[in-house]
């Protein structure tokens, strides 16, 4: 079976190319059928509807915490918050390594405005920011980030 909108055709996933949820829900499925629901009589704009937009590029956007309610009535609460933690652990995202601190932040942040406002040197400033990196251990990524700051 196949569902055509003003401007999409969509198909739904083979059975053997689905994604699954740990708890066996079908979120191909169900991406499918949001697709379907698309109207080809609404004006979607990019400001309020970009999941709607993507998906009529079969490009499903998961934003935690900011899942349109359209979207979650096809999928359920439950399967939203455990298809995000889902996608988290299997693609490794989310917080590891090296925190950066609000602390590098401001001194980065004040270096920055200085420099945009002529208070100081590009020069002078990379020097502060070279010299800061290298009170962090060798190679962590809060050095790599201040080091690549300071070379822009």
């Amino acid at each position: 079976m196949t569902t055509t909108t003003a401007t999409a055709t969509f198909a739904p996933p083979p059975m053997n190319q689905r994604f699954r949820l740990s708890n066996g829900f079908d979120v191909s499925y169900a991406f499918y059928q949001f697709q379907c629901s698309l109207r080809h009589d609404v004006e979607f704009y990019m400001e309020t509807h970009v999941h709607h937009l993507l998906a009529m590029s079969s490009i499903f956007l998961v934003k935690p915490g900011r899942m349109r309610e359209d979207i979650v009535k096809f999928f359920g609460y439950a399967n939203v918050e455990l298809l995000e933690k889902q996608l988290v652990h299997d693609l490794g995202l989310g917080p590891r390594g090296d925190v950066f601190d609000n602390e590098e932040a401001g001194f980065i942040k004040n270096i920055i405005r200085d420099v945009s406002l002529e208070k100081v040197s590009r020069l002078a400033s990379e020097s502060k920011l070279l010299a800061r990196a290298l009170q962090f251990e060798s190679g962590s990524s809060v050095q790599k980030a201040v080091s690549s700051i300071a070379r822009l």
